[in-house]
């Protein structure tokens, strides 16, 4: 069994925002990432729009992984659809897009900024439980916020509460995206009708091509992949 943990996508060809190919890809849910022997994995409390729910990073074991994923890898990713219940209970079919494609209708450039500066500050830090629902908080927050207010985890358009020490580390975390350097992270989405969608992440910054060349992203696929479960 292969785990994928920030590694990226095999043979990923990309040509301005779309795939190469677009073979369904189906994942069954498998826990908790950083659930052990006294982590539980996650830290449950409420966000906005959706109640209570357990923040952390979702595990998953590859069962059809179209022409990226071989069967029993492991995938760990995070949650970036709060409107969705996560499927815990059977087989789910994902389409994997780019960031760009997916976030089109509604992210502006600088969200996509700053969740690639919170993975280049934040992900190597992100050793259990409450590091990966803090992580989990920020990256809702950035994905959720209205443009026009500044991030703030406890009040404006995306919210939370009850989170403990995580709420107040994810916190920390957006403070400080001001001023850090992007690290040129690519990112992907599953996509999927029946669960929540999934963020994963080419960790190795990209070489920009010289211009009029085509862009063959090998993409090893490393998805730190964090979830998050709604309850």
């Amino acid at each position: 069994m292969k785990k994928i943990w920030i590694s990226a996508v095999a043979g990923v060809a990309l040509m301005g925002t779309g795939l190469a190919t677009a073979a369904p890809i189906t994942l069954e849910w498998d826990g908790f990432t950083h659930a052990e022997a006294g982590d539980a994995g996650y830290v449950n409390g409420g966000i906005s729009g959706a109640g209570g729910v357990s923040a952390g990073a979702f595990r998953f074991n590859v069962v059809s992984g179209g022409d990226h994923w071989t069967v029993n890898d492991i995938i760990d990713a995070f949650c970036v659809d709060i409107n969705k219940t996560l499927n815990t209970s059977g087989l789910i079919s994902y389409e994997l897009k780019t960031a760009e494609s997916y976030f089109s209708d509604f992210y502006t450039s600088t969200d996509l900024e700053d969740i690639d500066r919170l993975y280049g500050n934040e992900a190597a830090g992100v050793v259990d439980g409450q590091s990966s629902a803090s992580f989990q908080l920020a990256l809702w927050e950035i994905i959720n916020e209205d443009d026009n207010n500044e991030y703030d985890l406890e009040a404006d358009s995306f919210s939370a509460s009850g989170f403990g020490q995580a709420l107040t580390d994810g916190t920390i975390w957006l403070g400080g995206l001001d001023g850090t350097a992007t690290a040129g992270y690519e990112f992907y989405v599953l996509d999927s009708e029946d669960s929540q969608d999934l963020l994963i992440v080419n960790p190795t910054p990209t070489v920009v091509p010289e211009p009029g060349t085509l862009a063959l992203v090998g993409l090893g696929l490393v998805g730190l992949a964090l979830r998050r479960k709604q309850a």
